[in-house]
């Protein structure tokens, strides 16, 4: 075989991969540049086509003829791997430079857009307050403090600079006057149920937020109401416990603004007013055997006295001031304390003894005196034993420095005085002595 013939050979194989390759049917006006790009010749070319024709028949027949007899099953492809085989398929046929096959392509199905929550939408109106509701709304860079100054707003809507004064009643002991003996309690109405107001809604405004809270009027109503007969309630036992006092001459009970008609009354017309406010209609008066008792207890409570006994390992003039910042504190509440000596009972006046313990220590820091101090108040009845108060500031409350002791002991006084009014002053309140 001549080098020629070799040539032609290559030649032809070339044209027939080509062909196979890009599985497109020539046409006749094809043929001929065919033909000419390989350098061959019309006929041959035909000729090599109808030979690679029957051969990719052969190759078929025997492909389906091995699939039949041994039965294979057609394989079951998930979609993602269909669509993986189908977009190989694709590249290769660009790679050997034919075109995509042209296959059906998947249908996409419309999916229904997902509904958004009413939670997950922001708002950008505020919601309307129901009818009949007090409400307010309050802007803040902070959330939480939005919803707290409207809370706020609502509650002095609600109070509205209330104030509950009770009945001044002037009585008499042993048949005189007596102008200590006068009924006068104030309470300064407050609105107790912020729970009841709840919040409506809040938006964006800017960097801000608008808060909005609103208070259901009869709800609240409500809730005052059953607070006013917890009070009448408390009152009938206070009444039953302090006709017993007023006989035994018990401090434990007449100086303690827990059993006190007078005091209970007073919280029951605060809620009145509050209940005013919020359109009810509702009043009370106390009863004229009710007032009959304050007045007796008013009387008596006024003589009564508070025996002082002070210990303590501390200079005189510290102890001095110690107990004159603790009696400014008792005067408030028109209690005042006496020198107790041995054996001194009075048996027709109520009649405390008073315990005052004071603790102290030095320490010298960087050429600075220091002083600590502690104090424990603790008080009786005379004749039972009841308590009256206790409290406890142990082992050290406050502390003062100065150059030398003196000075450190006027700090310490000073201190004392702002910091016993901020700590213990709820509980030295709860004793009335007028």
């Amino acid at each position: 075989m001549t080098e020629l013939q070799l040539n032609g050979i290559l030649k032809e194989t070339m044209l027939l991969w080509a062909i196979a390759a890009s599985d497109v049917t020539p046409g006749l006006e094809q043929n001929a540049d065919l033909s000419k790009s390989f350098g061959l010749t019309p006929v041959c070319f035909i000729r090599g086509y109808a030979r690679i024709l029957d051969l990719k028949r052969l190759i078929c027949g025997i492909m389906a003829f091995s699939l039949l007899g041994c039965g294979a099953v057609a394989p079951h492809l998930s979609q993602g791997e269909q669509d993986r085989l189908r977009d190989r398929a694709n590249q290769s046929q660009a790679d050997l430079g034919g075109g995509p096959s042209k296959r059906s392509r998947r249908r996409r199905t419309q999916t229904t857009p997902r509904a958004v929550p009413r939670s997950e939408k922001q708002m950008t109106v505020l919601p309307r307050a129901k009818a009949g509701t007090l409400w307010a709304d309050a802007i803040s860079d902070n959330q939480a403090d939005a919803f707290r100054q409207a809370r706020r707003m609502v509650s002095e809507q609600v109070v509205a600079q209330l104030s509950s004064e009770s009945q001044t009643v002037d009585s008499s002991f042993n048949g005189q006057e007596t102008s200590g003996a006068l009924l006068k309690v104030k309470i300064k109405s407050q609105f107790r149920h912020a729970e009841l107001i709840r919040p409506v809604g809040v938006i964006r405004k800017g960097r801000d937020f608008v808060a909005r809270v609103a208070l259901d009027r009869s709800e609240a109503i409500a809730a005052y109401k059953r607070d006013i007969e917890s009070t009448k309630a408390d009152m009938k036992r206070a009444a039953a416990a302090l006709r017993t006092a007023i006989k035994s001459k018990d401090t434990s009970i007449l100086l303690s603004r827990r059993w006190s008609p007078a005091y209970l009354a007073a919280r029951i017309q605060s809620d009145v007013s509050v209940l005013n406010a919020l359109g009810a209609s509702y009043s009370y008066k106390p009863t004229p055997r009710l007032l009959t008792l304050m007045k007796k207890a008013a009387a008596l409570r006024s003589q009564s006295v508070i025996k002082l006994r002070v210990s303590g390992d501390v200079p005189d003039t510290l102890k001095r001031a110690v107990v004159g910042e603790i009696a400014k504190n008792m005067a408030k509440q028109n209690c005042k304390f006496v020198a107790d000596k041995p054996n001194s009972t009075d048996a027709d006046r109520p009649t405390a003894r008073a315990h005052l313990r004071i603790a102290s220590r030095k320490h010298l820091e960087y050429g600075t005196q220091w002083r600590y101090l502690g104090f424990e108040l603790y008080a009786v009845d005379a004749r039972s034993g009841s308590p009256v108060v206790h409290v406890s500031a142990l082992p050290e409350f406050v502390h003062g420095g100065g150059p030398n002791w003196a000075m450190a002991d006027q700090a310490v006084i000073r201190r004392l005085g702002k910091k016993l009014n901020e700590k213990y002053g709820l509980a030295i309140a709860e004793l009335i002595c007028r």
